[in-house]
């Protein structure tokens, strides 16, 4: 599989399919690997582009490296590298702080952008407050923060442990990173203030799920207010991992939006 250097990290991803390019950046408790439901059913009519993130799955950096400022960066060394010069973007969680602000800085690489789960570095009063809490989980539990346990509703966790095994061995594969290093997402060069947002005009989705304990609805709810045209979708019934508990429901909103014409 290829891999692209961006500055001092050494960046692996994964393609498959063929036809329009859509783009998944997994969360802080994923990698390529946990886009296996979805690289499925999107590759029937996409070219789907998966990359670990920095210091994730099979991606080098060193841990000093890990800045949220560079995500973006890396993208766009993955994009260059497969000729792709414009495409959508699905950010997961972590992922958001890649999308969002590839968006922002190279709007014409962007067709269109799904945030899910994410305030992708907007910075809110309730964002502010989410991620303290995420803050303390990691620093409490540091081996599970950032895992199955919390990542999905309880129904999932109680209906399909085998499923919550799996995504906690995928998550176990991100031997570069720790959950302490999450504090890059809070650093200054990584937010974004609504008044930098001021003209952006990427077409924008942002999926939240009803039962996400990471970013609640009504934290989102206040992201999607500040970014120019966003069109907040709730996603019923599921936790923050949306896409890996349900898939079906995932494809429909994603899938369905950015292939109108």
């Amino acid at each position: 599989m290829p891999r692209v250097n961006s500055g001092d990290a050494d960046l692996y991803y994964e393609v498959y399919g063929s036809g329009p390019p859509i783009v998944l950046v997994h969360g802080a408790g994923g990698n390529t690997v946990v886009w296996w439901q979805q690289i499925q059913s999107f590759a029937r009519e996409h070219t789907v582009i998966v990359p670990d993130t920095r210091c994730f799955g099979k991606s080098h950096c060193p841990k000093e490296a890990f800045r949220a400022d560079w995500f973006r960066k890396d993208l766009i060394a993955v994009l260059d590298a497969e000729g792709i010069e414009r495409a959508p973007l699905v950010g997961m969680s972590l992922g958001g702080w890649t999308v969002l602000p590839t968006a922002l800085h190279y709007p014409e690489r962007v067709s269109r952008l799904v945030l899910c789960g994410t305030p992708g570095g907007v910075i809110t009063e309730s964002v502010i407050v989410a991620m303290q809490q995420v803050a303390r989980g990691a620093a409490e539990q540091p081996s599970e923060s950032l895992r199955g346990a919390i990542t999905f509703s309880e129904r999932f966790v109680r209906e399909r442990p085998e499923m919550v095994h799996l995504y906690d061995q995928i998550s176990a594969l991100n031997t570069g990173f720790e959950p302490a290093m999450m504090g890059a997402v809070a650093a200054p060069e990584a937010r974004i203030l609504p008044a930098d947002l001021a003209g952006f005009a990427v077409p924008t989705r942002l999926l939240a799920a009803e039962h996400d304990r990471l970013f609640p609805v009504p934290v989102l709810r206040d992201v999607a207010e500040v970014i120019p045209g966003c069109e907040l979708i709730d996603f019923p019934g599921a936790g923050h991992s949306m896409y890996f508990e349900d898939p079906e429901r995932f494809e429909q909103l994603v899938l369905g939006w950015l292939d109108q014409p």
